[in-house]
């Protein structure tokens, strides 16, 4: 981002940055590296600073979405690095045209940069695209595009980026002529490419151009990327030749029939194989390197040719792969009970062999695809609800990683004493990872209309949390033993506390009271809920103690805060008349 000849900075002053010529993605972790020196012509040159700035993206407490300031003090000086990771963006291409002037090649001098319009405009949190004294200018003809120092910024989905140019054409005879001086702004986009002018005098103007993130237009269906690229899954080869075809074609093609064949080969060489063993042994065979691994053996047809199609019983076994998943974390979860696998098509090769067992599906599976039941309740014991009343949700017994697709399913009937049960929703909401447009961070209601009625599920996606257990407990009270009924339920202190968006984690009629002696965790729904590390988790609780003789006696009525800094919190009491922690 930075090597270049020595460059004249006073303190206070940004370093001009080169680079990155592409975006950098920090999923993971990355670190900063800084080693700057003064040139001195008449003595050893001296170091400035020569440190580190590591990211852990595992780190509590990480800032995103905001510029991060952080100075490092070195032998001979110190520096202030500006950043920021940004959590949902897209990349821009910026480009700065000379369209037309006085003079057939100005001489051009002044500043381009860019900021988004939810940051300050201060030179702190800008990026310097141009930047050039009336000594140091650049001869630029008509129709040029002017030399950035760098062209490549990320841009926040949810803001826009604002380009600033003052520029102007130095003239040794004359006064200096403006080129353009102003601002244009350009919405955050996928798979566009923008243009704005900027005027300035005597018919001076620029053209300002972003080329935005090409989206590939697929989805994560085999059957959309099959028909994409014109061939049938069973039409597709696969293997050493073919994968290193296929990246070199993702980096460079534009043709939509190209990038999905060769999708398709990633993923099944790469996830699938991990996914399911024996397509990792097939895919195994056909890693063969005999021939080159030069980029013209990569594009030799023959040696792409040759190598091995995707055969139908592979097809077969990624999509069996969620029943496989499902039925063996049944077995784990119910270990005295005995399973067998429902019927399948699966045959392995060489000998067909049939996966009817437990064993045998544990035998090909490298990874589990994770089940969680949020709602589970057996026809013997069904659950009284009203219209517009949420279900009490049992789950899940610990947080879910939604980094990849999850799918809620539905499955809920309507018990009847004196004839057949009537089927309410029988229906699925898929969540793609990859779609653009998603919502994070805030709650999502997503209505699902069945054959007997229709059910909506509030749900939301966090891009940034932590999981938290929570343990109500009794620690005194007027009887030894009450009968307590009433709610629990927690939510977030910047989300709106409204039944929609709670989350219920003990709720019992007077009727329905539960026995909890003194010192004793009072059994909840759910005690697993995810906190955004930008917010903080509020508990509600209303509690009685049920009487047959007298009144029924309040046992705690408040609410307690936990803010997300810390990942262990000591108990807090809340109002109390009896007493619970």
């Amino acid at each position: 981002m930075y090597s270049i000849n020595p460059e004249s900075i006073k303190p206070g002053q940004n370093a001009s940055l080169t680079g990155p010529s592409q975006s950098i993605l920090a999923i993971g972790n990355f670190t900063i590296k800084l080693l700057l020196t003064d040139k001195d012509t008449w003595s050893w040159d001296d170091e400035i600073v020569n440190k580190d700035i590591s990211w852990d993206a595992s780190e509590i407490g990480n800032v995103y979405d905001k510029p991060i300031f952080q100075e490092l003090v070195g032998k001979n000086g110190s520096v202030t690095v500006n950043y920021a990771v940004l959590r949902n963006a897209v990349a821009a291409r910026i480009t700065v045209t000379l369209e037309q002037g006085g003079e057939s090649t100005p001489n051009v001098y002044g500043q381009v940069y860019a900021h988004y319009d939810n940051w300050e405009d201060d030179p702190k949190t800008t990026c310097l695209l141009f930047n050039r004294s009336s000594a140091d200018y650049v001869d630029v003809r008509r129709w040029q595009a002017i030399p950035l120092l760098r062209s490549v910024v990320a841009v926040p989905l949810d803001g826009s980026l604002i380009v600033k140019a003052s520029l102007y054409d130095y003239d040794t005879l004359s006064g200096d002529d403006e080129i353009a001086d102003g601002a244009v702004e350009f919405p955050a986009q996928m798979s566009c490419t923008s243009s704005e002018e900027i005027k300035g005098e005597d018919g001076n103007y620029l053209q300002i151009s972003t080329q935005g993130t090409e989206f590939l237009g697929f989805n994560g269906s085999y059957n959309r990327l099959s028909n994409a690229a014109g061939l049938s899954m069973e039409e597709v080869r696969v293997g050493f030749y073919n994968l290193g075809h296929g990246i070199n074609q993702l980096a460079t093609s534009t043709t939509g029939e190209i990038r999905a064949r060769y999708l398709i080969v990633m993923i099944m060489m790469i996830c699938e194989s991990t996914r399911l063993i024996p397509i990792s042994n097939y895919m195994a065979t056909n890693f063969d390197n005999s021939h080159g691994s030069s980029s013209d053996d990569y594009n030799n047809y023959d040696n792409r040719n040759r190598e091995g199609q995707i055969q139908q019983w592979i097809s077969t076994l990624v999509r069996d792969w969620g029943a496989f998943s499902a039925a063996l974390l049944r077995a784990d979860a119910y270990p005295d009970e005995s399973f067998r696998l429902r019927r399948n098509v699966v045959r392995l090769p060489p000998d067909n062999r049939e996966i009817r067992t437990i064993p045998e599906a544990a035998a090909i599976l490298g990874i589990l695809l994770g089940l969680c039941f949020r709602h589970s309740g057996p026809r013997s014991n069904p659950e009284s609800m009203k219209p517009g009343q949420n279900a009490s949700l049992t789950g899940p017994s610990q947080s879910i990683l939604a980094i990849g697709n999850f799918t809620i399913k539905l499955l809920l009937t309507d018990k009847d004493t004196w004839s057949w049960d009537d089927e309410i929703v029988n229906k699925d909401i898929s969540w793609d990872a990859s779609e653009i447009g998603n919502v994070y961070d805030k709650p999502i209601f997503q209505e699902l209309v069945g054959k007997n009625g229709s059910v909506t599920v509030n749900y939301a996606v966090l891009r940034n949390a932590v999981a938290a257990t929570i343990t109500v407990t009794l620690e005194q009270g007027g009887e030894s033993t009450p009968n307590v009924y009433g709610q629990v339920y927690a939510h977030y202190d910047n989300w709106e506390d409204d039944p929609k968006t709670t989350c219920l984690l003990f709720n019992r009629s007077s009727a329905d009271n539960v026995d909890v002696r003194r010192g004793q965790a009072i059994q909840l729904l759910r005690s697993v809920v995810a906190v955004p590390l930008d917010g903080s988790l509020i508990v509600k609780a209303s509690l009685y103690d049920y009487d047959t003789l007298s009144g029924d006696d309040e046992i705690a009525d408040g609410a307690v805060e936990f803010p997300d800094k810390c990942p262990v919190h000591p108990p807090r009491k809340l109002k109390e008349k009896m007493g619970i922690t």
